[in-house]
């Protein structure tokens, strides 16, 4: 999806915005999830990875993961999102992206367990680990070598529903 806004949904399990998919240059916005990634989920065992490219992802909650779970994030805001752990995001692997203004009740404001590479990571709060908690990891081979921005798919203006 291109351009898109997602915003003000919920769900009691994973993935409040989206549960995997690739985005570009939405606004995942206020969604909530009672389990992991209030913004975004992804589960690449599971053949549902998500990515988001220039995306904002802002104001969602979630138990971990606040604002993205298990997910690629690339050129993206995250800012205003809460868990329990890993406000901002949580077992994530983020490429130039900020992350600030995050919350977490327990551990990691900003970055909860991930791979970060020329991300910026500032100003987010919780006990233990304000803006980092837990450890680096190497990113999965399927995350291994990032767009750098592709573009969007094309999209054909013949398409039509009736």
């Amino acid at each position: 999806m291109t351009n898109c806004v997602i915003t003000a949904n919920s769900t009691g399990a994973q993935g409040g915005g989206t549960f995997g998919g690739t985005l570009y240059h939405c606004t995942l916005a206020a969604n909530s999830a009672g389990g992991l990634g209030g913004g975004a989920y992804g589960d690449p065992g599971r053949a549902s990875p998500v990515a988001l490219y220039g995306c904002i992802i802002n104001g969602n909650s979630a138990q971990s993961g606040g604002g993205a779970y298990e997910a690629t994030l690339e050129n993206c805001l995250l800012t205003g999102n809460s868990a329990i752990f890993g406000g901002g995001a949580h077992y994530s692997y983020l490429i130039g992206c900020s992350v600030v203004g995050n919350t977490a009740t327990q551990r990691a404001g900003g970055i909860y367990i991930g791979s970060l590479t020329n991300t910026i990571v500032y100003y987010n709060t919780a006990p233990d680990g304000s803006n980092w908690a837990g450890y680096i990891y190497p990113p999965p081979a399927a995350f291994a070598a990032p767009s750098r921005l592709s573009p969007a798919p094309a999209t054909s203006p013949t398409n039509r529903a009736s």
